[in-house]
């Protein structure tokens, strides 16, 4: 996933006479760790708002810029995130867990999903939660994002522990 990737896209579409109206900015777009030997999208925490540098460059709202400036069809552009951020969470080291309170809590799904850290996986707190989402959303609305395909819902059901779960 990339900027060059989704214009290429959208320009192709709009080339044959497919004239889109809403776009959702699927998972692949933001910013994650990789943490050495762990090459699985379930061993990676999210780092940061900002889109990942490598495939954006210039960060997201120039991309939404771009894209509604060339293509005035559409209406809506949504990103796709992890309900717990991403699928192994936050990344403990990333810009979120150094903002906002975070906490450990444990997958039972370990085995399948070969999560870091022997199952736990950090998570913002819940006293922290909102805030974190109320700073996200801003920094999606800044970037001319207006709407989101939260997913990964079925995590809380994973975490063993019934206070992580509420």
């Amino acid at each position: 996933m990339s900027h060059e990737k989704i214009l290429k896209v959208v320009n192709t579409l709009a080339e044959n006479s497919i004239q889109i109206t809403n776009l959702i900015i699927d998972d692949g777009w933001q910013t994650v760790d990789k943490p050495p030997g762990m090459d699985n999208q379930f061993q990676q925490g999210w780092e940061r708002f900002e889109a990942r540098g490598r495939g954006f460059p210039n960060g997201l709202k120039a991309l939404v810029t771009e894209l509604r400036a060339k293509h005035k069809n559409i209406r809506h552009i949504a990103v796709w995130h992890a309900l717990l951020g991403y699928w192994a969470g936050i990344s403990p080291n990333g810009e979120i867990a150094k903002k906002y309170k975070t906490v450990e809590v444990l997958r039972e799904d370990n085995e399948r999903r070969n999560l870091p850290l022997g199952g736990m996986m950090t998570v913002v707190a819940a006293e922290d939660a909102q805030r974190m989402y109320n700073d996200f959303y801003a920094f999606l609305d800044d970037c001319g994002i207006d709407a989101v395909k939260t997913d990964a819902q079925f995590m809380l059901d994973t975490l063993v522990s019934a206070s992580a779960r509420s």
